[in-house]
C-alpha cells in the first residue's frame, strides 16, 4: 500500500514476492518497456558521473504489464483514469526540475513491475 499524504510505501512483502517502489521518473526506453526512477533523491540532484549517486539512487525496472493508472492531484479532488507509459514524463524528457512524474510501482518479483501509478502534481 502507498500512503500519498506521507509519501511512503506502507507494507512490503518480506519475501520480495510482492514489493512496492516509489520515486521520480528519471528515464524510460522509447518502447516503454523499461523505466528508471530516482529513489531517495530528486532527479535534478543526482550526479550521473558519481558512481555513488547512480548506483544508489537510480533504479531500473522492467514494466511487464503496461498497466498504468494516472492520478491527477492538481484539482480539489484527485481524478483517476486509465493511462499508458506515454503518460510517464521523465526527468530526461523534460530537462526541468519539476516537469517529471512521481510514480509508484508494484512488482510481483523484484524489479519486474506489473502495476504503475503516475501522479500529476502542481
Amino acid at each position: 500500500m502507498y500512503d500519498y499524504s506521507e509519501d511512503v510505501i506502507e507494507e512490503n512483502s518480506p519475501t520480495k514476492a510482492a514489493t512496492g517502489y516509489r520515486g521520480y521518473a528519471y528515464t524510460k526506453t522509447s518502447d516503454g518497456q523499461y523505466l528508471t526512477i530516482a529513489d531517495g533523491k530528486r532527479p535534478e540532484e543526482i550526479d550521473e558521473s558519481d558512481p555513488t549517486d547512480g548506483g544508489t539512487y537510480l533504479k531500473s525496472f522492467w514494466i511487464r504489464s503496461q498497466m498504468v493508472t494516472v492520478v491527477d492531484m492538481t484539482g480539489k479532488t484527485p481524478v483517476v483514469k486509465k493511462g499508458s507509459m506515454s503518460d510517464v514524463m521523465t526527468y530526461k524528457q523534460t530537462g526541468s526540475a519539476n516537469g517529471y512524474s512521481k510514480v509508484v510501482m508494484f512488482s510481483e518479483w523484484t524489479s519486474t513491475i506489473y502495476g504503475l501509478v503516475v501522479y500529476i502534481e502542481d
